[in-house]
């Protein structure tokens, strides 16, 4: 298996995810059902580790540590920050997002935007609340500052071992956070940073014995991955938040099961719509809260007096076109306003410093 190839299966699989987190944002709303949509981001954690592991640092020599961490900041921060910026925007003129954002964990709101912009959700709880879904971002960030090292010493037992110590993490979170899991989820703290390591660490385990593992039938995987997302469905709704001390290993079959079928994808008519949905897919997932909570304060002024029909499942299914489609249209501007010019700058620079 050539090392750097692109699984485009897998930009369909992340395209297809991200339409789930949206879709349990605000469908879910009138769903319950729906509620084990939660585990997609546990799934975005193992795929970040499967696509990132051939682009670690292979030596801490050669300025390539210093190279990853500016590339994975230039992939976090623009979009994260746009986001924030618009959702403070919308605060400060509308005069909504007060003390009922952050009051509950008692925080400054200058602090907490501050720390979130900084991507500090998982350790500063207040920050959260600017836009929920950045703690996984937060979480993913810093797992990748931890793996750099541990990868140089190129261990597969040590790669495990950090998916064991991941868990450990989570199981100490759901007991030491209890109050806040109840009240939201587990996405701070121990908890956070645990699901980010077991997910990262796994999928980087699965990425270097993938030659190994694929020749596993793709019929079998399939199967395994299906009767897993079964058995992870009724968990959740059945358990609850105990379900995130093995999410990563239920996750991992179906996202190898997908990787198998990188070639007949990359070869059919899907291929051109697994880019589009691959290269959108970080871009709805950061924005759609924030213009989400934009969409429900509007809907809350449309519908008046009938404001207690915006928990229906056809109002749920509106904000969620309407989340979804300005999500698409936040995430192209971004790139083509914030990321691309930033890309072009920083590309110029490092010519300039090379020829001088």
């Amino acid at each position: 298996m050539e090392k750097n190839l692109r699984f485009i299966s897998l930009d369909l699989l992340r395209g297809i995810a991200a339409l789930g987190v949206v879709a349990y944002h605000t469908i879910g709303r009138a769903v319950p059902a729906m509620s084990p949509l939660i585990l997609l981001v546990d799934l975005f954690f193992v795929l970040s580790g499967f696509v990132l592991e051939p682009i670690f640092p292979k030596q801490s020599g050669n300025g390539q540590v210093r190279e990853f961490i500016k590339k994975r900041a230039i992939r976090f921060w623009p979009m994260a920050v746009a986001s924030l910026l618009t959702i403070l925007i919308w605060f400060l003129q509308s005069g909504t997002g007060n003390r009922e954002t952050w009051e509950p964990y008692g925080s400054n709101p200058a602090l907490a935007f501050l720390s979130a912009v900084m991507l500090l959700q998982i350790f500063v709880v207040q920050s959260i609340w600017w836009n929920p879904p950045l703690w996984s971002l937060s979480a993913e960030w810093f797992s990748n500052l931890i793996a750099i090292p541990v990868l140089l010493r190129k261990s597969v037992r040590l790669d495990l071992l950090f998916v064991f110590l991941g868990i450990a993490f989570v199981a100490i979170g759901l007991q030491v956070d209890r109050v806040f899991i109840a009240d939201f989820s587990p996405m701070r703290g121990f908890e956070g940073l645990g699901r980010a390591i077991a997910g990262l660490f796994l999928g980087i385990v699965i990425r270097k014995k993938f030659e190994i593992i694929s020749k596993i039938s793709a019929l079998r995987s399939i199967l395994l991955a299906l009767t897993l997302f079964i058995f992870v469905y009724v968990c959740e709704l059945r358990f609850g938040n105990v379900v995130f001390l093995f999410a990563a290993f239920l996750i991992a079959p179906l996202i190898i099961s997908v990787a198998q079928k990188n070639e007949v994808i990359s070869l059919s008519r899907l291929r051109k719509f697994a880019i589009i949905a691959g290269n959108l897919s970080f871009g709805i997932y950061v924005w759609h809260m924030v213009l989400k909570m934009i969409w429900t304060s509007l809907l809350y002024k449309i519908a008046g007096d009938d404001s207690s029909r915006l928990g229906s499942l056809t109002w749920c299914s509106v904000l969620f076109v309407l989340t979804l489609c300005s999500s698409i249209v936040a995430t192209l501007a971004t790139q083509r306003l914030v990321e691309k010019p930033l890309q072009n700058w920083l590309k110029s620079r490092k010519q300039k410093l090379s020829v001088s």
